[in-house]
């Protein structure tokens, strides 16, 4: 319910000439139930993405102009921290590693733009550091290769809550699959 509300917020305050009523569908792509596929703001020119980490929300939005899609995902920080690789994923990588979990919100975030999620081979991905000329403001962004995808997906970890990894990946709009 917290990110329906912050999702009309923002929505309201990136185009309020445009919205009178901010209406968020979740129609999953698979079943066809409301309430846990990928968020579309109905009625709008903007994409949206929603994660979850416990109590904590984060919420990502662009104009289409801007963006063909974005993701976006939050995980809490465990013990072994932030660049440890996540071992309890080994199965999912192998033959290859685990990522960190830095990696992992990348990697989320991404394949949430994407809009496949994690129905793709997890060990197919791969995730790089972009090139200077494609970091911005001296972030370090990051490409994420997917299967079945012609171009990387571009991401980036932001600064977010003390305690927690914020990653965020958008796809431009004239971007091909």
């Amino acid at each position: 319910m917290l990110a329906r509300e912050l999702l009309a917020t923002f929505v309201a305050e990136l185009a309020p000439e445009r919205v009178a009523t901010v209406t968020i569908t979740r129609l999953c792509s698979t079943c066809g139930a409301d309430g846990h596929g990928r968020p579309i703001v109905i009625g709008t020119d903007v994409v949206v993405s929603v994660a979850y980490a416990g109590a904590a929300v984060a919420v990502a939005i662009a104009p289409q102009a801007e963006a063909a899609a974005v993701g976006v995902d939050l995980e809490r920080v465990a013990a072994a921290g932030r660049h440890a690789p996540l071992a309890e994923l080994g199965a999912l990588f192998a033959p290859g590693a685990a990522p960190s979990l830095e990696g992992w919100t990348l990697l989320e975030a991404a394949l949430k733009a994407d809009g496949r999620g994690l129905r793709v081979e997890l060990a197919d991905c791969d995730i790089r550091e972009a090139s200077a000329a494609a970091s911005r403001d001296g972030a370090v962004d990051y490409e994420v290769g997917a299967p079945g995808r012609a171009h990387p997906i571009s991401a980036a970890v932001l600064h977010g809550p003390e305690g927690y990894v914020l990653s965020v990946a958008a796809i431009p709009p004239t971007s091909p699959s």
